[in-house]
C-alpha cells in the first residue's frame, strides 16, 4: 500500500472552485440575480475521525474568499470573507460526501433592488462530493444555498436568496 498524500493527512489544504448561481424572485428579493462565481478556500483540519462506522467524519474550518460577478441587468461585483464549518464524511475513502455552513461580511458594487446597502452580511449552507484523483488532488462538486442581507442596518432590506453550483479542485 502506498502512502498517498491526502487532505486528511495534513493540517490544511487549498481549494479553488468556480461556478454560478441564480436567485429566485419572490424568495426574498424581487429581482432575479445571476452570478458567475470563483473562490479560493483555505481548509484547516480541526478534528480527525469523529464518529464511528459509516458516519465517520473530519471537522474542518474553511476560510474562503469568493468573487461573484453579477450579470446584467445589475452588473457589479460581490465579494465576502466567509468562515465555514465543514464535515467531511468517510475521510479514509477515495470519495467523500461533505456538508458545510457558515457566513461572514460581504461587500457589493452591484445595485440590486431592495438590498439597501453595499456592506452586508451573508450566510450559506451546502453539500458536496469530493473524489480523489491521486497525488493529493481532489475534484469537488457542490450545491450551495446563499443568503445576502444588510442585517437590518439599512432600508429596504430585501434579502437575496440563491442557489449556486460550484466545481473545482483541492490540493
Amino acid at each position: 500500500m502506498s502512502a498517498e498524500v491526502t487532505p486528511q493527512a495534513t493540517k490544511g489544504y487549498v481549494s479553488l472552485l468556480g461556478g454560478g448561481g441564480v436567485s429566485f424572485p419572490g424568495w426574498g428579493s424581487t429581482a432575479r440575480v445571476e452570478t458567475r462565481d470563483s473562490l479560493l478556500r483555505l481548509n484547516f483540519v480541526l478534528r480527525r475521525q469523529q464518529g464511528r462506522l459509516w458516519y465517520r467524519f473530519l471537522n474542518e474550518l474553511w476560510v474562503e474568499v469568493p468573487l461573484m460577478e453579477v450579470l446584467p441587468p445589475y452588473p457589479g461585483i460581490i465579494t465576502s470573507l466567509n468562515f465555514l464549518s465543514g464535515m467531511i464524511f468517510r475521510p479514509e475513502a477515495g470519495w467523500n460526501p461533505y456538508l458545510y455552513f457558515g457566513g461572514g461580511p460581504l461587500y457589493m458594487t452591484a445595485s440590486i433592488p431592495g438590498t439597501g446597502a453595499k456592506l452586508c452580511g451573508n450566510y450559506l449552507a451546502g453539500a458536496g462530493f469530493r473524489l480523489r484523483l491521486g497525488g493529493g488532488v481532489f475534484f469537488n462538486i457542490e450545491l450551495r444555498y446563499h443568503h445576502i442581507s444588510n442585517m437590518g442596518l439599512a432600508s429596504p432590506n430585501d434579502p437575496v436568496n440563491s442557489l449556486k453550483v460550484l466545481a473545482g479542485f483541492s490540493y
